[in-house]
C-alpha cells in the first residue's frame, strides 16, 4: 500500500481506498457544515441574512461517515498535543479552505515551510488512522 492511502472497512465488508488528503478534504467539509459535536453560536443577523439570499443548490455533504468523522476529528486532536502548528495547518488548510501562502501569512512563516509542515502533519495523520484500522 502506498504511503498516502487508507484502507478502512466500508458498511458491507468491502475495502475502500482514499487518500489521506481525501479523508482531510471530507473532515473539512463535515466541520464547516457544523457536525462537528461541538455545539457553535449562530447569531441572529446570519438567519436572517440566510433566510433573504439565495442558498446554493449545492448540498455538499461529506461522502463518509460521521463516526469516520469523529475518528479523524480525534486524531487531529492528538496531532494537537503533539504539535499545535501542524494542527493548525491542517485546521486551515481543509477547514477555513485557505492557501498555503494565506497559511504562511498568518503563521509569519515562509511558504515553504508551511507547505512542508502540511505535509508532514499529513504524513503522521496516514501514519495514525493506518494505524487504527
Amino acid at each position: 500500500m502506498r504511503n498516502s492511502e487508507v484502507i478502512a472497512k466500508n458498511s458491507v465488508g468491502g475495502v475502500m481506498e482514499h487518500s489521506i488528503q481525501w479523508y482531510l478534504t471530507q473532515w473539512g467539509l463535515w466541520q464547516r457544515l457544523g457536525a462537528s459535536p461541538i455545539p457553535r453560536y449562530v447569531s441572529s443577523s446570519y438567519v436572517v441574512f440566510a433566510q433573504n439570499v439565495e442558498q446554493s443548490r449545492h448540498n455538499l455533504s461529506p461522502n463518509i461517515t460521521e463516526d469516520e468523522c469523529l475518528r479523524i476529528d480525534g486524531h487531529i486532536a492528538r496531532l494537537s498535543q503533539r504539535d499545535r502548528i501542524k494542527a493548525t495547518i491542517v485546521f486551515l488548510y481543509y477547514v477555513r479552505n485557505l492557501s498555503v501562502e494565506a497559511i504562511a501569512n498568518i503563521l509569519r512563516i515562509s511558504r515553504e515551510a508551511a507547505r512542508q509542515l502540511r505535509l508532514q502533519a499529513e504524513s503522521w495523520l496516514d501514519c495514525a488512522v493506518i494505524e487504527s484500522a
